[in-house]
């Protein structure tokens, strides 16, 4: 797991449709769930880039930053 990732949750490795532990394996260990940041970049052209980060905040600051950046480059 990544070390800036924000963790949100834990789960089981192996759970009953109710979302509890599965009793019947031994080696059933906790997964933490992480929350990750996303950024879908598209062009007029047809490019699609997604890319996902592990820090969500950080994507989400990057996100605001490069939209202030396309706004002064087509105030030019």
């Amino acid at each position: 797991m990544p070390p800036d990732a924000a963790v949100v949750g834990q789960t089981w490795a192996k759970v009953n449709k109710n979302g509890s532990r599965d009793m019947r394996f031994r080696d059933n260990n906790q997964i933490p769930i992480v929350q990750y940041g996303r950024l879908l970049f598209t062009s007029p052209g047809g490019v699609q880039e997604e890319h996902q980060f592990s820090d969500a905040i950080a994507a989400g600051e990057f996100a605001r930053a490069f939209n202030a950046y396309k706004v002064a480059l087509s105030a030019q």
